[in-house]
């Protein structure tokens, strides 16, 4: 509750009546935790936030749709009352000082998206003065169970209207273990999470030049914060009738720290790893000493001990003890931080940050098979690892055939990076073996809406030095990896809607300790599905009809005019032949009946330098050849 009003005074001796003021820019954004587009675009939004911490102040709403978020089921009223200021009516949507005009369409973005978003916007905005300056502070209770919030406001000129004071707590950072909605975001920034004394504010008179006013509260902590070392406060002066943003301040969180894990290698081919962590005081007071809580594969938490004296700002290496024994497939590994400045109330338990990695230490031998029947996922001896964070390979209740699951993709839901899923290491070095095979099935359309269309990459990749070099073995995007009509919905596929593959690994052979891993690239698309996995010895077989890759002959090979196709093999489907862009964007196609030889002139004068992926698909087969076009 408010405590006291501690003075108001003049000062017109010592401002100026037309004094600048430098603004902070208040950038508030409504999303939800179960919204695929929140999740598509949080990601670059946030880092453009992040990047702009001297000039920017952000707050984002959690709302009760499109889905599930379990941060608006904490506290709904707030969020509705903000939802209302601005008339939201779909997420994600931003607001920049209270103008929804700030933030106009682009060519990729409606306005108010939060891709929206310009370094320009920013800049153009923090060059604009304000006419009262801020300053907020914050500190916790000895029992850490409430916060004293100190705010003066400085007039440097005349400021009147129907003012409002907002004030929030907002706690910096949350992360999952699991995402809490539907959109597999599991962090999230800069999150209202209790507006005081609620989201209608507080009542401001006019002010005077050189005028300050002096206010004072004790807010309680919500019970339902996840962490505490993360709280920080959030206020800003607002016109409640033109919604125009005076000014913002933050006082970041006193105890607040980052922490990162080093030391672990994505992969590996010991069983053995060297974990650290990277301590940053991201908050406002001197860290002198912390507890580095860590824990492999959800084992009970260990505990390390660190002093020292860390400067906000600054950060510190903190060497964990060793890891040995892991055996093969994915493991995790997690670490938090309690009692800052032994003060045992703070732990930032409830967001733990995580290193997924893989090992492979031992070989396994041939066959390897796999229909992702077992609950279990990944299975066991397999591995994923994303570049884009907490995204990965997952398991669907969706089947090729002679199983219960399959593995997925969610392109649909992921604006762009690459997911490995590795299979256990194999040792295909057997005496009297000639011939080894990688069979498959997979199940995937395109994104398209409005005539535009958003395509995806699936590659079958292997390694011989443990993940140092990899060579491809198979790759299909697009068009040509489609399995159904391209759809602006998320995907999942029909028992018709398979295709098998069957790739040679004869380059293999020979190697001992071979790594073979699908890796799925999004472009923002579809979803895509693997099946029925068999890395076994022996020719490929009748899952692909186009088995002799050999028989494929594209000449000249880079060609500047014609490209001259023949396919020497048989087949008992039609068959199309098509030439598609990186992008999978189909420039030309020529179908062929059953039985039928494939041959023909294709006429390229016309395209842009550039490497082209030409293809042979069929019901049962597909063939695909890179043509380099150099005029």
């Amino acid at each position: 509750m408010k405590k006291l009003l501690l003075s108001v005074f003049a000062m017109g001796a010592l401002l100026s009546a037309n004094a600048q003021v430098q603004r902070m820019v208040l950038v508030e954004e409504f999303t939800n935790a179960s919204c695929p587009p929140c999740a598509a675009q949080n990601p670059t939004f946030n880092a453009l936030l992040d990047q702009n911490t001297s000039k920017v102040i952000p707050l984002k709403y959690q709302t009760s749709w499109p889905g599930v978020d379990p941060m608006n089921a904490a506290n709904q009223s707030d969020v509705a009352t903000r939802v209302t200021v601005y008339g939201v009516s779909g997420v994600p949507f931003g607001v920049m000082d209270g103008d929804t005009s700030k933030m106009p369409a682009t060519a990729n973005a409606y306005a108010g998206a939060p891709a929206a978003l310009t370094q320009a916007q920013i800049d153009a905005e923090y060059a604009i003065s304000s006419p009262i300056s801020m300053n907020l502070t914050h500190m916790f209770n000895a029992a850490t169970d409430s916060v004293t919030v100190n705010l003066t406001i400085t007039a440097s000129q005349a400021v009147s209207g129907n003012l409002k004071l907002y004030l929030a707590l907002s706690e910096s950072l949350i992360t999952f273990a699991a995402a809490p909605g539907t959109n597999g975001e599991m962090k999230f920034e800069n999150v209202m999470r209790k507006m005081h004394p609620d989201a209608n504010g507080i009542t401001l008179a006019n002010m005077t030049a050189g005028q300050v006013v002096n206010l004072s509260w004790t807010i309680a902590v919500p019970a339902y914060v996840y962490a505490k070392t993360q709280l920080g406060v959030v206020a800003f002066v607002q016109d409640a009738s033109s919604k125009t943003v005076h000014q913002a301040a933050f006082s970041k969180p006193p105890y607040a720290s980052d922490l990162n894990i080093t030391g672990i290698q994505d992969l590996s081919c010991v069983s053995t790893a060297s974990p650290g962590v990277s301590i940053e005081n991201q908050g406002s007071v001197n860290l002198t000493s912390c507890v580095v809580n860590y824990s492999l594969d959800g084992a009970a938490y260990q505990t390390q001990n660190w002093t020292g004296n860390l400067a906000p700002g600054s950060t510190a290496n903190v060497n964990l003890p060793a890891l040995s024994g892991l055996s093969n497939g994915s493991h995790t590994y997690s670490c938090y931080l309690s009692a800052p400045n032994a003060i045992a109330a703070l732990t930032n338990q409830a967001s733990p940050a995580k290193k997924v990695f893989v090992t492979y230490p031992t070989a396994v031998a041939v066959p390897v098979t796999q229909d992702f029947s077992s609950a279990t996922f990944p299975p066991a001896g397999f591995g994923t690892v994303a570049s884009v964070g907490s995204e990965i390979w997952n398991r669907a209740a969706v089947s090729q055939g002679g199983g219960s699951g399959s593995a997925e993709s969610m392109f649909y839901e992921i604006q762009s990076g690459a997911l490995d899923l590795y299979l256990p290491k194999t040792d295909i070095n057997m005496a009297g073996q000639t011939a080894a095979s990688l069979d498959f099935f997979e199940a995937y359309t395109y994104y398209t809406s409005g005539g535009n269309s958003l395509y995806d990459t699936l590659q079958v990749l292997a390694s011989t030095n443990c993940g140092n070099s990899w060579q491809t073995i198979w790759e299909a995007s697009g068009v040509a990896l489609a399995t159904a009509p391209a759809s602006a919905s998320a995907f999942s596929p029909t028992a018709a809607q398979w295709k098998g593959y069957s790739l040679s690994l004869n380059s293999l052979l020979g190697q001992a300790n071979v790594l073979v891993k699908f890796v799925g690239r999004s472009g923002y698309g579809n979803n895509l599905y693997i099946d029925n996995i068999n890395l076994r010895y022996g020719v490929v077989n009748q899952v692909n009809e186009f088995t002799d890759v050999n028989a494929l002959i594209v000449s000249p090979n880079p060609a500047s005019s014609q490209l001259t196709v023949n396919y020497s093999g048989t087949t008992d489907n039609e068959v199309e032949l098509s030439v598609t862009d990186l992008f999978g964007r189909t420039i030309y196609s020529k179908n062929f009946s059953k039985s039928e030889k494939i041959t023909d002139n294709i006429q390229i004068a016309s395209l842009p330098n550039g490497i082209y992926n030409l293809n042979l698909k069929s019901a049962v087969g597909n063939l695909t050849r890179k043509v380099v076009v150099n005029h």
